[in-house]
């Protein structure tokens, strides 16, 4: 899944935040407010809940899934055609 850093650059920006204070709100120093909007660093579990609860930005949106897996069934027939054409190797005797 991917984190969603550009929401939380453009909500802090509706709040007229600064890095610090968005920061001090979510209980991070304003240099890891600022590697999570650029993208540089990711949130833990415990802080994405933490930014969730201040921002009111969903999890599900801060964990955008921009290509979301294939359903089960097709994940198994891929795996299968992809063994079926592999080429066997020979053991040397």
């Amino acid at each position: 899944m991917a984190f969603r850093a550009d929401l939380l650059l453009k909500w802090r920006k509706e709040h007229s935040l600064t890095q610090g204070r968005a920061g001090q709100m979510v209980g991070v120093c304003q240099t890891f407010w600022r590697s999570m909007e650029t993208g540089a660093k990711q949130p833990s579990i415990d802080t994405l809940l933490l930014i969730t609860k201040v921002t009111g930005i969903p999890l599900d949106e801060l964990l955008e899934n921009p290509t979301p897996p294939p359903p089960r069934r097709e994940r198994e027939e891929a795996s299968q055609t992809a063994a079926a054409n592999r080429p066997e190797t020979k053991s040397a005797a």
